[in-house]
């Protein structure tokens, strides 16, 4: 398996001195890992959902999806590609494939408060992403007692038959506050 250069660059060990990323947003100052730590990414057997359509795995499909899939953060297209330039992977192989991956549900879309899409690669199960506004860090949960009975008052009131949703949370992660709140630097909204 390659190593993932985003993994790499965006660990909190492996934090430039100044404490950020190499992309100029704040390093991570805890950990988010939406595959255990012990695992490693084929377990999201992407190779399965790849057969299952009939489309044949690459090298350069498995090192997209590792990227998103070993990262705490969001990432746009160009931050991949410039992460998996040095594998070789151009930005249009990078963009055909982000968009193949989202088809096929293997990558999802967030937004930050700038208007940047990033795209981050859920976990296995169902959950939803909260996503940090200004750094694009992202934690999973899964929220589903709350929305099961939010769909079935939805169904009663409306008379639809509900078969599914889709929810993104956006918010200000504990590290982006704190570096908004010293001195010298903007308050966070």
């Amino acid at each position: 398996m390659s190593p993932n250069p985003r993994s790499q660059s965006l660990s909190p060990a492996c934090s430039t001195s100044s404490g950020s990323s190499p992309t100029g947003r704040p390093a991570d100052s805890s950990p988010v890992a939406r595959v255990p730590a012990d695992a490693s990414p084929a377990a999201v057997d992407i190779d399965a959902v790849f057969r299952a359509k009939g489309i044949p795995m690459t090298r350069q499909r498995r090192q997209v999806w590792e990227f998103f899939a070993l990262g705490s953060r969001a990432a746009t297209i160009s931050e991949a590609a410039d992460g998996l330039r040095e594998a070789g992977l151009g930005q249009a192989t990078v963009y055909r494939t982000v968009t193949l991956l989202t088809d096929l549900g293997l990558l999802v879309r967030v937004q930050d408060q700038h208007g940047d899409i990033g795209f981050t690669a859920p976990p296995i199960g169902h959950s939803h992403p909260l996503v940090c506004g200004l750094c694009r860090r992202v934690v999973r949960f899964d929220g589903d007692g709350d929305l099961t009975a939010l769909e079935a008052k939805l169904a009663a009131e409306t008379g639809f038959a509900v078969y599914g949703h889709h929810l993104e949370v956006y918010g200000v992660c504990a590290a982006c506050r704190g570096e908004a709140e010293e001195p010298g630097k903007a308050k966070a909204p």
